[in-house]
């Protein structure tokens, strides 16, 4: 099967709404979402993928995550602003960004919102891709 079905991955901003609609179409047509969960250029997966998520869900269909990357989202947000040189402070008891914002800390490999649309289905968010397929196959054999 080809999953690009001609998809560009450059062009100008006049081709986003195509691509959406592409995208949501390719959605629509599947019975369950495995969805990679992993950070992408940053602690967090990436956006499309979250977007997916919410499609899927929005259509009442299955979805099943997997992370490769099961460190806490809150330890991978405090590494990754050290990198940066702006450490979360810890004093208060809550992890607070150098702005005063407080960081969401649920021991989850990822936000809360978006891991738990994942758990709303009832299922873990997987640590490997075969995981999740098993979990799939589970859900689609209920």
């Amino acid at each position: 099967m080809d999953i690009n079905r001609g998809r560009k991955y450059n062009g100008n901003a006049n081709d986003a709404a195509g691509i959406f609609s592409q995208t949501r179409d390719l959605i629509a047509s599947c019975d369950l979402l495995i969805a990679n969960m992993s950070p992408f250029r940053g602690p967090s997966l990436e956006a499309g993928t979250a977007l997916e998520i919410g499609l899927m869900l929005g259509l009442n269909k299955p979805v099943v995550g997997y992370s490769l990357d099961n460190e806490d989202y809150a330890k991978r947000l405090m590494r990754l602003h050290d990198v940066f040189d702006l450490p979360l402070n810890e004093d208060s008891g809550d992890l607070q960004a150098p702005d005063g914002l407080l960081v969401e800390n649920f021991g989850l490999v990822d936000s809360a919102l978006v891991t738990g649309a994942v758990q709303s289905a009832k299922m873990p968010v997987s640590e490997d891709f075969e995981s999740a397929v098993r979990w799939g196959r589970r859900l689609l054999s209920d």
